[in-house]
């Protein structure tokens, strides 16, 4: 079985320079925020879990709405503090691993971690118990089909064939789920999915040497397609916005 993977040191510098610091974190902040856009219009106690160097709880924060932020890794941590030092907004910041969660909340955000887990289910199950009775669960997750995908279109059959994903100090995750899998443990708990959008739906698929689209054409083509099937389904993030009953 996979172990989870935090994190820290080299990979944590990684993920901010080729993540937030390029197109994709202002692309994947603009689509998920769209789908909470009609959340957002009341007010909601918010916990980010697994939230990074803190960018989507400042975000929130900003909105006006309290936002617990959790994250295991120290550095990760340190990094979202200074962040909102920096920004003079408040976050409540705690580092803490899934399982040292409490509480209950009108929206739970889990973005980009499931996929670094070992047991999936068993931990969606966790951060759905974090999720207060009618309230909402933002889930952000690397779809497995984009990167077969990838992997068929630039002929790299062997990774195919062996089945295995990521590496040491790599961003690729190693376990990236299939979408139709996530749907359904959500379905099996009577969650009610209000959007289902593709993160990345044709940008990462340019290659060396073709001229990409600023980041506004990017963001205006990848909103045309992010609903849309069969693109949504090839999109290398799938955002999920589910309500629990009750």
């Amino acid at each position: 079985m996979k172990s989870d993977r935090i994190f820290d040191g080299q990979l944590a510098a990684k993920f901010g320079r080729r993540i937030y610091e390029s197109y994709k974190g202002e692309l994947r902040q603009h689509l998920v925020m769209r789908d909470l856009a009609e959340l957002l219009a009341k007010p909601q106690q918010i916990v980010d879990i697994g939230g990074g160097t803190g960018e989507m709880s400042l975000k929130l924060a900003s909105l006006g709405h309290p936002v617990l932020m959790a994250e295991p890794s120290a550095e990760m941590l340190a990094q979202a503090q200074a962040r909102f030092e920096k920004a003079g907004v408040a976050v409540a910041c705690r580092q803490a691993s899934l399982s040292e969660l409490e509480g209950q909340y009108s929206l739970v955000l889990f973005h980009a971690v499931l996929e670094w887990l070992g047991e999936q289910q068993q931990s969606l199950a966790k951060v759905m118990a974090r999720v207060a009775p009618g309230g909402h669960l933002s889930l952000l997750f690397y779809n497995r089909h984009s990167i077969d995908f990838n992997h068929l279109i630039r002929g790299n059959f062997k990774h195919l064939e062996k089945g295995s994903y990521g590496g040491h100090n790599s961003l690729t995750p190693h376990s990236p789920l299939w979408p139709e899998e996530v749907y359904g443990w959500l379905a099996q708990e009577g969650w009610l999915i209000k959007a289902q959008t593709g993160i990345r739906c044709f940008s990462d698929y340019f290659q060396k040497g073709e001229i990409a689209p600023d980041l506004a054409t990017r963001i205006q083509w990848e909103e045309w397609v992010a609903n849309r099937e069969p693109y949504r389904s090839l999109a290398r993030y799938i955002h999920v916005l589910a309500q629990k009953p009750g």
